[in-house]
């Protein structure tokens, strides 16, 4: 955006990260963004899926 490029349209995933010792099984599992990232992704024109 610094550069007068338009993230309109876009859009980005967003996955579970854990430590490596992790046994959960989340570790890259799809999630939706959080409400305060959701509201930035929004301002900026992005789709958050």
């Amino acid at each position: 955006m610094n550069k007068g490029r338009s993230l309109d349209g876009a859009s980005i995933s967003v996955s579970s990260v854990r430590g490596p010792a992790s046994t959960s099984g989340v570790h890259g599992t799809p999630k939706p963004p959080c409400e305060t990232f959701s509201n930035v992704l929004d301002q900026l024109g992005v789709n958050g899926n």
